[in-house]
């Protein structure tokens, strides 16, 4: 299976450059190039930024194909910092107390979903498959009342189980 890749950059060298580099890849073609942020949007669901490094720009681009989210860890600090500090009235955060009611291995892989990681990078560093990951982090948003994981990541940071950058 081919994934359909978009580079975007307002810098034609720069997307030259990541078309080369995504090109080299045989399971990735590149299918369109944008100049601009809304081109982009028009063109794509998933996205990376540019300073990717580039070891890790296919399999980044993988794990998007795969419908996870990504983001750079920089990014996933700052996020983080500005929800847990500033929740919106309207959106209801979980309470930290039902921590108590969640397994060990949930607690790993909500400090792991805390440091940014998908299911398939929490899979690897637990060494359990994807479902698994996947079980662990929808029983995490059920017994926490969590919407999202951005929910599931702002509890443990309010819980102290991952640092706040």
């Amino acid at each position: 299976m081919t994934l359909r890749v978009v580079v975007a950059d307002d810098q034609l060298l720069v997307r030259a450059g990541l078309r080369g580099i995504v090109d080299t890849a045989a399971d990735l073609t590149v299918v369109a190039e944008a100049g601009s942020g809304v081109q982009a949007v028009d063109l794509a669901r998933g996205f990376l930024l540019k300073d990717t490094p580039p070891a890790d720009l296919h399999a980044a681009i993988r794990i998007i194909a795969a419908g996870d989210a990504l983001l750079a860890p920089s990014i996933t600090r700052r996020l983080i910092v500005e929800f847990a500090a500033r929740p919106e009235p309207s959106q209801r955060v979980p309470s930290t107390d039902a921590l108590g009611s969640i397994t060990d291995r949930e607690r790993q892989v909500l400090t792991l979903i805390a440091d940014g990681l998908s299911n398939t990078e929490i899979a690897q560093r637990l060494h359990i498959t994807p479902g698994t990951a996947k079980t662990h982090v929808s029983n995490l948003l059920t017994k926490l009342g969590a919407r999202d994981r951005v929910q599931l990541v702002i509890v443990a940071h309010r819980s102290g189980l991952a640092a706040s950058g």
